[in-house]
């Protein structure tokens, strides 16, 4: 079974050294998880953009450099049964935006255990109905850190990485996929609840980051 740590030091690359953290302590945020701004209706985030390229070395240079500014806002949100289901759409000032599969776009889905994240393409409807795998929650509602691995492309499956890991008293989560390609994303919440920071890759012959920090 192929492992994805190579997928998830990209994606770290982003959040820096985790610091030590004790589960459930968000750095004196509100009370609650630290994801909780995600459900927040109307709630909206600006962040400053940065996007590197690394092609192979027969193909060019790498390069890097600011992609100018991205907002987010959560367009929708309520709760359907025992789940506290939230939308958020980007939009950006340049090329590189966060597409409805990379956060902090999509659809946020919250249970008393925890949070996942699903492609923005589904309908309410349809995230409402969608099974909620364990293995694939991206962090707990009193949060510790955590890594899950689930599929194996030996035996064609799509190989799916998980993980939450305490920073600066707050939180960063990650998800990451492989089946020939690679792709995925990390979104990290401060100790004050909010969005700070992240980034999303995608990884073929050549790979893109997209980097973004809040203003």
């Amino acid at each position: 079974m192929k492992h994805l740590a190579p997928l998830l030091l990209i994606v770290a690359a982003c959040g820096g050294k985790a610091a030590s953290t004790t589960p459930g302590n968000t750095g004196g945020a509100a009370s609650g998880p630290p994801y909780a701004a995600l459900f927040e209706q109307g709630k909206s985030w600006t962040f400053a953009l940065t996007f590197k390229s690394q092609p192979p070395p027969d193909v060019g240079p790498p390069s890097s450099g600011p992609a100018g500014t991205m907002t987010c806002t959560v367009a929708m949100a309520h709760a359907m049964d025992d789940r506290q289901m939230a939308k958020i759409e980007c939009t950006a000032d340049g090329d590189h935006v966060a597409s409805d599969g990379y956060a902090p776009a999509g659809y946020w889905v919250a249970t008393a255990d925890g949070l996942w994240h699903f492609d923005g393409d589904k309908t309410m409807d349809e995230v409402h109905a969608a099974p909620l795998d364990p293995k694939l929650m991206l962090i707990a509602a009193t949060p510790a850190e955590r890594h899950e691995e689930t599929g194996d492309m030996d035996q064609g499956e799509e190989l799916q990485s998980v993980s939450a890991t305490a920073k600066d008293g707050g939180w960063c989560v990650g998800y990451a996929f492989a089946m020939g390609d690679e792709a995925g994303w990390q979104l990290c919440f401060g100790s004050d609840g909010q969005i700070a920071s992240g980034n999303w890759f995608d990884a073929g012959a050549t790979t893109n980051e997209t980097s973004y920090v809040a203003k």
